[in-house]
């Protein structure tokens, strides 16, 4: 059978991508401004949360691509995909390299001679959501490999055995051992906010929703009917999992996502992230909707931008009126983000 990928692009994903960014900037600069503004209860819980989808948020839009352009592309050209995905690997640990830059500083700056865990430390400056997607590229092409003869039912397969396995060693079969190789390991794994064995195999068995709109992407409407459905299926089972963890009120949910990361809540957010790509994203608001899709065309550039502004206001504050140092980075990095996604007209590679 032969596979031709498509040239349609499916800017539903984009925005959703797009929104997931959006949210991370809300979870990261948000707190800051719900305290001045003295914002409280369920208001509060509700921006919280926002912000706290995001991650999940991005894992589930990773699957979705996975299964809507590379699995495609795999099957058409298994070694110039493969190529691309490394390439790609590389360029994402590129980034996760730089966004470190700002904590490597810090801890310079802070750290004596003498310091026993001063390479740990360094380590975990570098441990961040791009170091995930560094190793889910690195990956792909294994999975992609296996699943290429029967996608549906394979992605499912593997994406429930990775959760499994990842939330089995996470949980209760290896412990925490103390700084050092074995650590990093596990927190890279298993053990960490982005646990590559759950997080991944979350992502994994979402890869059907996109090979599913991949075949049906110049009608995708009655697939998106059924995956409509899926959305709130997902969405109803991932909210009874969270009551038998003790999850009632959104203030939980707001406060539920650490480490180990939990399949249960990364598919909550997976479900409302698809329900928005069906519904609302289908509907075209001015503005709003090209300002998503485009954020959500350059994730990684608009993502390392962000994380400067923190710690530039950090330093500026001993130098500047704290307001100041504040305003400085943020109002760069809001119009780099402006600029770039009003300017910049063509699609350029989607990323994670």
């Amino acid at each position: 059978m032969e596979h031709q990928t498509s040239k349609v692009r499916y800017v539903q994903l984009d925005q959703t991508r797009g929104l997931a960014i959006a949210a991370m900037i809300v979870a990261h600069f948000g707190p800051g401004f719900y305290e001045r503004l003295d914002i409280s209860g369920v208001l509060l819980d509700s921006l919280l949360f926002f912000g706290r989808l995001a991650t999940p948020s991005f894992i589930i839009v990773y699957g979705i691509t996975l299964g809507l352009v590379y699995l495609p592309r795999y099957m058409s050209s298994r070694e110039q995909t493969s190529i691309k995905l490394f390439r790609r690997s590389a360029t994402v640990l590129s980034y996760a390299i730089l966004i470190s830059i700002p904590a490597v500083i810090d801890l310079v700056a802070d750290a004596e001679p003498s310091d026993d865990d001063f390479t740990w430390q360094f380590a975990l400056c570098l441990y961040s959501v791009l170091l995930f997607y560094t190793l889910a590229m690195l990956i792909t092409p294994l999975v992609l490999d296996w699943i290429k003869d029967e996608p549906m039912w394979k992605s499912i397969a593997i994406g429930s055995a990775l959760i499994l396995i990842g939330t089995k060693l996470a949980f209760s079969v290896w412990p925490y051992t103390g700084p050092g190789p074995l650590e990093y390991t596990r927190l890279l794994l298993v053990s960490g906010k982005y646990g590559l064995l759950t997080c991944y195999g979350c992502a994994a068995c979402v890869i059907p929703i996109g090979y599913a709109l991949h075949q049906q992407i110049r009608a995708p409407a009655e697939v998106e009917r059924r995956i409509l459905y899926l959305s709130f299926a997902t969405i109803g089972l991932s909210l009874s999992a969270s009551f038998l963890v003790g999850a009632r009120q959104i203030g939980d949910y707001a406060t539920q996502y650490g480490n180990p990361p939990q399949f249960w809540y990364i598919f909550l957010a997976g479900g409302l992230s698809v329900l928005y790509m069906i519904t609302i994203a289908k509907v075209h608001i001015p503005f709003y909707s090209r300002f998503l899709e485009n954020t959500g065309k350059h994730p990684l550039q608009i993502y390392a931008a962000h994380e400067f502004v923190l710690p530039v206001a950090s330093w500026l504050k001993d130098v500047v009126d704290p307001t100041v140092a504040v305003v400085v980075p943020l109002a760069t990095f809001l119009l780099y983000w402006v600029l770039k996604t009003g300017i910049v007209r063509t699609s350029s590679q989607a990323g994670p």
